[in-house]
Formats: structure tokens, C-alpha cells, sequence
């Protein structure tokens, strides 16, 4: 039995688990070892109550399963990898904090799918080579619905440090929010940041920022976001 296993079992009654610094695991060339794992996985994770996981998508298939987890917090991958990693489902969970080398309207469905219950989905994106307004219409203009209907909190944050592909194309305007709001009534805040604008509304109060990369007023505005998030 592996030694993170063993440390698990010692501690029943864990509610929150948060793994850094896990780094890559390649399961493909060791089958057996996979296996193995899986088997002392099953034997072990029954036993926890976890309602909150923080760590690696690696092990995210571990613990879907688990009828009491309600949070994920995910480490850095692909918005692909991410979707694969959480095909096989949870009712249970209804806060997702993903942050993402990439996200496209493909895979944020299948995420969404595989968390039917979710609530609160927040998304931080690190991609150079998107454009956040295309893929915000393309949210917005779907034939089907991409987010759970029943999805109360959203925000989007894009971030292009480093990158000079945000100047390669100066950004659209903001798609028709208002729709957005019709297709899922539930939906009482959104944060949807492409750098050079920003968009919020908290209920039934629009508040808008547009094109205003790098200005003192996007800053400070993006400096509240946890209060935003949190109010």
C-alpha cells in the first residue's frame, strides 16, 4: 500500500484534504501499479468524509465517488485533461475552483455535465493563444445550454501576463448579458474578466468595465473581487 494510503487511513474522520506539490503521475506504463492502487484506494477512501478536496487532478477519480464531497479546488491543468479527469461524475459536488492552462466551450460542457449540482464554478485561465471575448460569445450564444441551469455563481478570469497575443486583436463588444441571465434564471453573480475588460453583476445590479487595460480602475475593481465573491 502506497504511504499516502496508509497516512489516510489514520485519519477517518477527514472532512478537508489538501495535497500540494503532488506533481505528475504517469499511470500509462504501469497498468498493474494502477491496478493495485485503485484496489487499496477503494479500501481506504470509503472511510473518509470529505467534503472538500484541494489538489492534484490526478486523483479526482478517487474521490468522486464520495457521497459527502461538495468542493473541488484543482491544480493547474488543461480544461481536456480536467474534463477527463471528472467523467465519471458526482451529484454531490457544488463548488468548483478550477484553474485552467486552457478553456474551450468543449470541454467546460463536459466539466458541467459531469457536476450536474453545481452552484459556484470560479475559473482562472492562463492562455495566451484565446481571446476571452470570442470564447465569452460563444458561452453566450450556445444552441444548448454549456452551464448547470441551476448555477448560482460564475466567474471567469483570463489572464495574459507575458503574452502579447491580447494586442494582436482589439477586443468586441460585450455579448448580450441579459441573455446569459435568461438561459440560467439562477444565476445571481458574475465575474467575467478578458484583461481588457471586465464584467459584473451582483443580482439585479449591472456594474461595467470595458477596455480599460491596465487603468487604475480595473485594478482597484479587480482587488475586490474576494468581497464581490463573498458578499
Amino acid at each position: 500500500m502506497s504511504p499516502g494510503l496508509v497516512a489516510l487511513s489514520k485519519f477517518p474522520g477527514l472532512r478537508s484534504l489538501k495535497l500540494h506539490g503532488w506533481g505528475q503521475v504517469d499511470y500509462e506504463s504501469e497498468s498493474e501499479s494502477e491496478s493495485t492502487s485503485t484496489v487499496q484506494a477503494l479500501d481506504i477512501l470509503p472511510r473518509l468524509e470529505l467534503t472538500e478536496y484541494v489538489g492534484a487532478p490526478e486523483l479526482l477519480p478517487w474521490f468522486l465517488a464520495k457521497p459527502t464531497l461538495v468542493r473541488l479546488v484543482t491544480h493547474p491543468c488543461t480544461s481536456a485533461y480536467l474534463a477527463s479527469q471528472l467523467c465519471g461524475g458526482s451529484t454531490s459536488i457544488t463548488s468548483l475552483y478550477a484553474r485552467l492552462r486552457d478553456l474551450d466551450l468543449g470541454s467546460l460542457r463536459s466539466i458541467c455535465t459531469s457536476l450536474p449540482g453545481l452552484l459556484d464554478l470560479r475559473i482562472e485561465v492562463s492562455s495566451p493563444m484565446t481571446i476571452a471575448t470570442n470564447f465569452f460569445f460563444a458561452l453566450v450564444q450556445a444552441d444548448t445550454p454549456v452551464l448547470p441551469t441551476e448555477l448560482q455563481r460564475l466567474a471567469i478570469s483570463w489572464d495574459f501576463t507575458g503574452s502579447e497575443s491580447r494586442n494582436s486583436e482589439s477586443p468586441s463588444p460585450p455579448p448580450n448579458y441579459q441573455a446569459m441571465r435568461g438561459r440560467y434564471p439562477a444565476l445571481r453573480k458574475l465575474w467575467l474578466d478578458g484583461e481588457e475588460f471586465l464584467f459584473r453583476f451582483a443580482g439585479g445590479n449591472f456594474e461595467e468595465v470595458d477596455y480599460v487595460s491596465g487603468g487604475v480602475e480595473l485594478s482597484r475593481i479587480r482587488d475586490r473581487f474576494s468581497s464581490f465573491w463573498e458578499g
